[in-house]
C-alpha cells in the first residue's frame, strides 16, 4: 500500500541521537494544563491544612498525590496547583504570616519548596531532608527549619540557610520545632541523634540552649498567649508546661491509654482556652476550658473516618481532612467549633488514574485505581460512574473504528466468584456487558490473566485482539496474545511467545497488526493469521515495554526498551533501527504517544513532566510540557482521536489533566 510519508533519513536521526546536550536542551512551553477531575474519588488523603493568618478565607491543603490546593472562601471550594513541586505528595504546608503570598511546603521525600504567589508556582529550596518549617511572625524574610542535619535559620526567605550550633550537640538532627508567637526569642526544639537527644529550649533566639527533657517530641506547639507555655506531643499523649519545659502536667490522653497517635494540636486564636486534638484512632476532640475537660468533636462527620489534618483560622473556621467511610478523601468545615460539620471539598482531586480515552461521541472515560470507570459528557465538568469493576481497575481501552458508541475496556483479573476482565459497551457507556474471557487453565485452576492492551481490526471491527500478562507478573504459557472474530464472544490464542504488553492496529493499514512482548515485536500482515518476529531482544539486553503507532502515518512505529532505548520503524513495522538512548528508563508503559499531526514527534513522560520531542533535520526540538502540571506521576498519555491538539494525561493521584497545543 502506497502512503505519503513525512519521515526523515535514518542517518539524520542517528546524527541527532548522537548530538551534544545543547541540542537536546528542553524549552519550556507556556502553561496550558487544566485539571478535569474527577472530584471526591480515590483513596488519597489531605495530609496538611493551613490558613493564611492575614487572610482568614485563604487556606491551603497538602494532598497525597495532588500537589497543593488553595481555597479563597474558607475551604468551601478549591483549586489545585503543582507546578515546580518535585513531588506531588505534600505532607506539610505553612503560610508566612509576615509575607503576603509566601507559602512553604514539605514533601514526603522531605524536600522543601516555597511559593511567592499564593501557591500557583513553586521553587525548591536548598535544604535537604527537611522536617519542619516555622516562619518568623514579624520578619518577612525570616524562617526557621529543622532537618536531619539540625536546626537552620534563613534571613532571605529560604534561599540560603545557616546551621545553628551554639551549645547544641556537635552532631545532631532536629525534628519538632515551635517558636513562641508572643516572644520570638523563645524556641522549643526536639533533638534527635545518638547524643543530646531530647527536648531543648532557647530563650535568646537560638544563641544558647538548655536541655529540659530526654524525651523526643513528635510535635511541639507554643501557646498563643503565654511565651512560657508549651505543649509537648508524644505518641497518644499531650503534656503542657507553663514554665518553658521545667515541669509538665498532663493535657490530653492518659499514660495507660492505648489510643492512636496524636497527629495534630490547634488552639483557637480568638478563644485561647479552646483547643482541638486530632487522634489517629478516635478522631477529633475539643476542650473549652484549657484541657480540664475534653469532648469528642466528631458530630456531623461520617462514622468511619481516618483524619490526617487539622487547622483553625483566626476567624474561628475549623477544617479537618482525611479519608472517610466510602474510602474517598474529603475536607470538612465547621463554623461552630466542631459542633456541626459540612463537606467542603469542591475542586479537590486525589484520583489515581490507570487509563483514559476520549471517544468520538465526545465522552471522556477515566479509569480510577480500584474505583471503577467514570464518564464525563461535558469535557470533564461533571463525572458519573459508568462501570463498577469491583476490586480491580481498567488499564486498557479500545475504540471501535466504525461504531463510535462501541468501546472495549480491559481490567486486571478479578478474583470474585464470577470474575470478568473484559467489558464492552455499544451505547457510549450507558451500559456495559461483560465478555467471556479467554479461558486459561493450569493445574485445573483458572489462571489470573490481566488485559494489558486491546485493539480492534479496522478492516473488520468484529476482530478484536487482547494482549495479556499473568496477574502476579510471572510467566505462564497461558498468557499471551488472543484473537476474537466475533466481537469478543469467543477467543483463540495466537501461537506466539508470551506474555504481551501491547497490540496495535492502524486504520490506514488494513490487515497489519503489531504486538509487543518483553522479548520483542511481532508483526502480522494478514489480520493475525501469520506472524513474523521483526525486532528481537538480545540475550543480555533489557526487556521491551512500550509500542506506539503514528496516527497520521501507518508506516511509522516506535518501540521502547526498559533502559530508555528508543527504536523506530519507517515501513509499517517490517524493519527497525535504534535512535539512541534518550528517554527516561523509568518511563511507564502507557506514557508514550505519537503526535497525531506529525509522525516524527513523540510525547513521553520525562523526569520533570511530559516532553514533546521532534526528530528530524532542521526540526529537532525538545519541549517540556510540565508547566501547570499537578504531580509528576503521569501514568498514561492519550490524544483525543477527534482533536489532535488535545492531550490527556492521567496522573497517579491528581486525576485527569488536559493540555491544549496551539494550532
Amino acid at each position: 500500500m502506497k502512503t505519503t510519508r513525512r519521515s526523515v533519513p535514518l542517518a539524520v536521526l542517528l546524527a541527532f541521537a548522537l548530538a551534544g546536550p545543547a541540542l537536546l536542551q528542553a524549552q519550556t512551553a507556556p502553561s496550558r494544563w487544566r485539571q478535569l477531575g474527577p472530584e471526591l474519588v480515590g483513596p488519597g488523603n489531605v495530609l496538611a491544612l493551613a490558613f493564611d493568618p492575614g487572610r482568614p478565607d485563604r487556606v491551603f491543603a497538602g494532598l497525597d498525590g495532588g500537589g497543593v490546593a488553595r481555597s479563597g472562601d474558607g475551604g468551601r471550594t478549591w483549586r489545585a496547583f503543582g507546578e515546580g513541586l518535585v513531588t506531588a505528595q505534600v505532607t506539610s504546608v505553612v503560610v508566612h504570616p509576615a509575607a503576603s503570598g509566601r507559602v512553604y511546603a514539605i514533601s514526603s521525600e522531605f524536600f522543601l519548596h516555597r511559593s511567592d504567589n499564593d501557591g500557583r508556582t513553586w521553587s525548591p529550596l536548598p535544604l535537604t531532608e527537611a522536617h519542619t518549617v516555622v516562619p518568623e511572625r514579624r520578619d518577612p524574610q525570616g524562617v526557621w527549619a529543622t532537618a536531619r542535619g539540625g536546626l537552620y535559620r534563613s534571613q532571605d526567605g529560604g534561599d540560603s540557610w545557616q546551621r545553628l550550633q551554639a551549645n547544641l550537640p556537635a552532631v545532631y538532627g532536629a525534628g519538632a520545632l515551635a517558636v513562641s508567637p508572643v516572644d520570638p526569642r523563645r524556641l522549643y526544639l526536639g533533638v534527635t541523634g545518638a547524643s543530646g537527644f531530647g527536648f531543648w529550649v532557647s530563650e535568646d533566639g537560638g544563641r544558647s540552649w538548655t536541655r529540659r527533657s530526654r524525651s523526643v517530641p513528635s510535635l511541639l506547639y507554643a501557646d498563643v498567649q503565654d511565651a512560657r507555655t508549651v505543649y509537648f506531643v508524644r505518641n497518644h499523649q499531650v503534656q503542657r508546661s507553663r514554665d518553658a519545659g521545667r515541669t509538665w502536667q498532663p493535657f490530653f490522653g492518659d499514660a495507660s491509654s492505648q489510643g492512636g497517635a496524636v497527629l495534630g494540636l490547634a488552639q483557637d486564636p480568638r478563644e485561647p482556652t479552646v483547643f482541638f486534638v486530632l487522634s489517629s484512632a478516635y478522631g477529633l476532640f475539643r476542650t473549652t476550658d484549657a484541657g480540664r475537660h475534653w469532648v469528642e468533636a466528631n458530630a456531623g462527620l461520617p462514622a468511619q473516618h481516618d483524619l490526617k489534618s487539622l487547622a483553625v483560622a483566626d476567624a474561628g473556621t475549623l477544617l479537618t481532612g482525611g479519608r472517610f467511610e466510602e474510602g474517598h478523601f474529603r475536607v470538612y468545615r465547621s463554623d461552630d467549633a466542631g459542633e456541626t460539620w459540612e463537606p467542603s471539598a469542591r475542586g479537590l482531586v486525589s484520583t489515581a488514574v490507570s487509563a483514559v480515552t476520549a471517544t468520538r461521541t465526545g465522552a471522556l472515560f477515566t479509569a480510577v485505581y480500584f474505583d471503577g470507570l467514570l464518564r464525563s459528557l461535558d469535557q470533564g465538568a461533571t463525572w458519573t460512574r459508568s462501570l463498577d469493576v469491583g476490586f480491580t481497575f481498567v488499564q486498557a481501552f479500545a475504540l471501535d473504528p466504525v461504531d463510535a458508541a462501541t468501546v472495549y475496556a480491559g481490567t486486571t483479573f478479578s478474583f470474585g466468584e464470577d470474575p470478568h476482565f473484559l467489558w464492552k459497551t455499544t451505547d457510549g457507556g450507558d451500559s456495559w456487558q461483560p465478555l467471556p474471557y479467554p479461558t486459561a487453565f493450569e493445574g485445573g485452576q483458572i489462571v489470573a490473566l490481566d488485559v494489558d492492551d486491546i485493539a480492534v481490526d479496522p478492516a473488520d471491527p468484529s476482530t478484536v485482539f487482547l494482549a495479556t500478562v499473568l496477574n502476579n507478573a510471572g510467566r505462564s504459557s497461558s498468557a499471551g496474545l488472543f484473537r476474537s472474530r466475533d466481537g469478543g464472544q469467543t477467543w483463540e490464542k495466537v501461537g506466539l511467545p508470551n506474555p504481551y504488553f501491547d497490540v496495535k492496529t492502524h486504520p490506514a493499514a488494513p490487515g497489519m497488526v503489531l504486538a509487543l512482548s518483553p522479548f520483542g515485536v511481532f508483526r502480522s500482515a494478514d489480520h493475525g493469521d501469520t506472524w513474523t518476529a521483526v525486532l528481537a531482544r538480545g540475550a543480555a539486553e533489557p526487556l521491551f515495554s512500550t509500542l506506539a503507532l503514528a496516527p497520521s502515518d501507518p508506516a511509522v512505529a516506535y518501540a521502547l526498551r526498559t533502559d530508555g532505548m528508543l527504536f523506530r520503524s519507517l515501513d509499517a513495522g517490517a524493519t527497525w533501527a535504534s535512535l539512541g538512548k534518550r528517554l527516561p528508563a523509568s518511563l511507564g508503559r502507557r506514557a508514550l504517544v505519537v503526535d497525531p499531526r506529525d509522525p516524527a514527534t513523540i510525547v513521553f513522560q520525562g523526569d520533570a513532566g511530559p516532553v514533546r520531542l521532534t526528530l528530524g533535520a532542521g526540526r529537532a526540538g525538545r519541549t517540556l510540557l510540565g508547566r501547570g502540571l499537578i504531580g509528576r506521576d503521569v501514568t498514561v498519555l492519550s490524544f483525543d482521536p477527534d482533536d489532535p491538539l488535545r492531550l490527556l494525561a492521567g496522573i497517579g493521584g491528581a486525576g485527569l489533566m488536559e493540555y491544549r497545543f496551539q494550532p
